[in-house]
């Protein structure tokens, strides 16, 4: 074959490569996602979502909220966590909802007021059988309480009102996420339920004193009154001759 030099000057030859022979990647199965760590990292991520969310629950939304379970639980093997987006805070010594999970004191303000971290129980019902999108469902708020020691089942650990992490810088602080689990062997179709202890109306009550009714006045017996305090007259005597 002839070429014009003009083009070998110009720099338009390009050096001949002969192409590849074909290749072909064998035993190909040990590379799929299964044996990859992300992978197995986002399996194991599902599998924690899933705890968190027991589909061996029951959900009653009326007459009033609660939880029943569809199979028996040994103790300890139940746990469920207070998924929320109500995060409350206070100045320390302020009424909190009686029900919020208390997470601690977390940080100071700019008084040096400690603040008080609390869970809030967050439901959102969905509006329609259709997926809604704005729905916001947590087994552990629809929990019920009761008096009754021999209903109560679930407990939330760990108790968390003295957990302080104002000693460190408020990025270095450490939130912990109490859960609840059940104290007891659970049955199937059992409730689920926590321990609201009975209030002591006796401290609030007063010591009433007897009080004895007045007399009524008798008629006439202002005058009489009037005449034995007034002061004697005197009398006036002779003098002597």
């Amino acid at each position: 074959m002839v070429r014009n030099c003009r083009s070998f000057l110009q720099n338009e030859w390009k050096k001949y490569t002969p192409k590849k022979d074909v290749e072909y990647l064998t035993e190909h199965d040990k590379y799929y996602g299964i044996h990859q760590d992300e992978f197995i990292q986002m399996m194991i991520k599902h599998r924690i979502i899933e705890e968190m969310h027991d589909s061996d629950l029951q959900l009653e939304v009326k007459p009033s909220k609660g939880v029943i379970a569809l199979k028996k639980f040994a103790k300890g093997n139940l746990v469920m966590v207070p998924v929320t987006c109500k995060i409350a805070c206070a100045p320390e010594g302020k009424s909190i909802p009686s029900q919020n999970i208390v997470l601690g004191t977390l940080m100071k303000n700019t008084k040096g007021e400690k603040m008080v971290f609390s869970l809030g129980s967050y439901v959102n019902l969905p509006k329609n059988e259709i997926y809604d999108h704005q729905a916001f469902v947590c087994p552990f708020w629809f929990i019920e309480f009761t008096d009754d020691p021999e209903k109560v089942n679930m407990e939330v650990f760990p108790d968390l009102k003295n957990y302080d992490q104002t000693g460190v810088r408020y990025w270095e602080a450490k939130p912990k996420i109490p859960v609840a689990r059940n104290t007891r062997k659970i049955e199937e179709n059992e409730r689920l339920c926590f321990l609201k202890p009975k209030k002591d109306s006796s401290k609030h009550l007063e010591a009433i004193s007897r009080i004895e009714p007045e007399p009524a006045p008798v008629e006439g017996a202002g005058e009489e009154n009037a005449k034995a305090g007034a002061p004697a007259k005197r009398r006036k005597c002779k003098s002597a001759p």
